[in-house]
């Protein structure tokens, strides 16, 4: 078979499975609070969700070199149908966790597509179908939401969801059995063997760029890695109580609104490179003018008197995130400091990793005023070590 038609089978694949994301996840939240569960078993989720992402990886690389990338890509499609419509059947919210937590350790079917490219796409086409793939991602998480929003408001409308994604998954499934196979590996490891190891290579490299970080020097840059990430992470997991609370939106008004920041998020990361014209290589000016305007919009979302507001608000937010994003990591890569943008990235996933369940707890006792306080007090005290506390390194700077 040609080329192009694997290429837009991956295509396919890749956006059903954004699109199924879109439509559960959302929605997800309030699900589980409906059948009584509480913020704390939210964070739970929130922190094994970020846990298996380290086990997930390797998991995939592992079965992917010993099966191949086909075998194991419609294992992960079979599996990710099965804990789809699993979710719509159970009514104790402890297995609809579970059930889905299956689904995080098993789902990597965007990196096997990626992967899949190498395969069957010349190398000076790569950058193109990975751009496509992720444009239709984007697309994905813009109509997930608003369709599983506005089912979630009808009677069973979760069963509808799950029932929807499993077919589309099961789909995906017996359309990816026309790729091509690829050669399994030959390595004589025993399978678990091979996993062990990798998770032991993954802990170690983690751990080591830790070390190269020189706390007792660059502990500001910790300390902001770890306020920005507690900031948003809060931010983007809970904004709908926002919504719901103050602003009295029903389930298919927050899908709007995930399908909205969605879409800014996505302009804004295009947006980014045109600030370089502005500030011409000045990273630390960027990160701070980024900073300021991230603080001042996330406290004026959270304070918003209308849900107007709320969306005009959340427009600086969008631009002031990404180019924050931008500018930390040209300065964290900077030579002058060793390079420590590897060692602040894991310190950001042990942050994501701890935080849902600390601010779980919070929130079933606070409820929006715990998401007010953990989103603009972490940015307040970024603020003040940015502006009082980082002046030697970043003297270093152009």
């Amino acid at each position: 078979m040609s080329i192009g038609l694997h290429v837009a089978i991956l295509y396919l694949i890749s956006f059903v499975d954004t699109l199924c994301f879109g439509l559960i996840m959302p929605v997800l939240p309030t699900h589980i609070l409906g059948l009584g569960g509480n913020h704390t078993s939210l964070g739970l989720l929130g922190m094994f969700h970020m846990l298996l992402q380290l086990f997930a990886v390797p998991l995939g690389q592992t079965y992917s070199n010993k099966f191949g990338r086909k075998t194991w890509l419609i294992a992960t499609l079979f599996v990710g149908a099965l804990t789809n419509i699993s979710m719509g059947i159970v009514i104790k919210f402890p297995s609809v966790i579970i059930i889905r937590l299956i689904f995080y350790l098993t789902n990597q079917t965007q990196t096997i597509c990626k992967s899949f490219v190498t395969d069957i796409e010349t190398k000076d086409m790569h950058t193109v179908v990975y751009s496509r793939m992720n444009l239709l991602g984007v697309v994905g998480f813009i109509i997930g939401p608003i369709v599983g929003g506005t089912l979630l408001d009808m009677e069973h409308g979760f069963y509808y969801i799950s029932l929807i994604t499993f077919g589309l998954t099961q789909f995906t499934m017996f359309v990816a059995m026309i790729l091509p196979s690829d050669k399994r590996s030959n390595k004589s490891r025993h399978i678990s063997s091979n996993l062990a190891v990798k998770l032991f290579d993954n802990f170690i490299s983690s751990f080591d760029s830790i070390q190269k970080i020189q706390i007792r020097i660059n502990w500001n840059f910790v300390l902001m890695k770890i306020c920005t990430t507690v900031s948003l992470t809060v931010f983007f997991m809970k904004f709908a109580l926002l919504l719901k609370i103050l602003h009295n939106r029903n389930n298919t008004g927050v899908g709007i609104v995930v399908a909205y920041q969605s879409f800014l998020i996505f302009i804004a990361n295009i947006l980014v490179p045109l600030t370089e014209k502005v500030y011409k290589g000045q990273s630390v000016k960027k990160l701070s003018h980024s900073l300021s305007l991230l603080t001042i919009s996330m406290a004026n979302i959270c304070y918003a008197p209308t849900f107007t507001m709320y969306l005009i608000c959340f427009i600086p937010l969008s631009i002031a995130k990404c180019i924050f994003d931008s500018a930390f990591r040209d300065v964290s890569s900077n030579k002058s400091l060793g390079d420590i943008s590897g060692g602040l990235d894991t310190i950001a996933t042990i942050t994501s990793i701890a935080t849902p369940p600390i601010f779980g707890y919070s929130c079933d006792f606070y409820t929006h005023n715990a998401v007010k306080s953990f989103t603009i007090i972490p940015l307040i005290i970024v603020l003040f070590v940015m502006h009082f506390s980082t002046k030697k390194q970043f003297s270093k700077f152009k």
